[in-house]
């Protein structure tokens, strides 16, 4: 997940017995030294005949998938789609959200509320959300949602969030096009995006505690959360938070044989 990465777990490649293939999925940036050991980097390098390289949709490709949605589009239009997401399948998800959201909803207007891509991911969320990070509360705000997924109940934002005000401006402003609403959950589309708030919601304070940082943020899902049961995500989303808050005894207090039994009863 994306506390720990499964690239940083990779054996070297001379521990895989004879017989077994491992294969990689992912973006190139998630590739870079540091993420992976040299070993694997190694294997990886760009210029090594293990590695291939995957495009994005063509251009018909991009015409084809357009003409399956229910909204209608002019030649022009599914052009100006594509160069938007030069091919990139989570840009052009992202538009196809905000393009379909309202029958009224011009392909002009979706790009312009979701933005072109230019190639890099993180620049492209950078270009779509500088302005709101640099706020201190709406950077707080976004911090604690990233932390909050996968468990993102919409009641819960509604009756246990003080920022109820505040979480309507910025879902309507800044994350229509990234989110979607899932069995009553707000659900991120794309996990780079949660990689990219982390990141950027944390402490900009010259040589900050960014652990204690992190443990504040969890610290505060976790009383969010509430004595829920068990059986309920809140329950045990408490319980992660709790462990990420580094607060070990509150964790063995919640975690009874009677709560646990609920949830096996439910």
């Amino acid at each position: 997940n994306l506390q720990r990465p499964l690239l940083q777990e990779l054996p070297s490649p001379n521990e895989i017995p004879d017989g077994f293939l491992i294969i990689l999925s992912s973006q190139p940036q998630a590739l870079i030294p540091g993420t992976i050991t040299v070993q694997v980097g190694n294997v990886l390098d760009p210029q090594s005949d293990r590695r291939i390289e995957v495009s994005g949709l063509t251009r018909p490709e991009v015409h084809a998938i357009l003409l399956k949605i229910e909204k209608s589009t002019t030649g022009t239009e599914r052009d100006a789609l594509y160069s938007a997401c030069q091919g990139n399948p989570l840009i052009l998800t992202y538009l196809l959200k905000i393009f379909q959201q309202t029958v009224k909803t011009t392909v002009e207007e979706a790009i312009t509320l979701a933005g072109d891509y230019a190639g890099d991911i993180d620049a492209y969320y950078q270009s779509r959300l500088a302005i709101p990070l640099q706020d201190a509360q709406t950077r707080q705000l976004l911090g604690l949602l990233a932390r909050a997924a996968p468990t993102i109940p919409v009641s819960w934002l509604q009756q246990e969030w003080p920022e109820r005000v505040q979480l309507e401006n910025i879902f309507e402003r800044t994350l229509a096009p990234f989110v979607r609403a899932e069995d009553g959950n707000l659900q991120f589309i794309h996990n780079s995006l949660i990689a990219f708030l982390k990141s950027e919601t944390r402490s900009k304070l010259p040589a900050a505690d960014l652990l204690f940082n992190e443990q504040q943020f969890h610290s505060t899902l976790a009383d969010r959360c509430g004595p829920h049961p068990c059986a309920d995500p809140l329950g045990r989303a408490r319980v992660l938070h709790l462990l990420r808050a580094n607060k070990h005894g509150d964790v063995l207090t919640v975690l009874s044989s009677v709560w646990l039994r609920e949830a096996i009863e439910a």
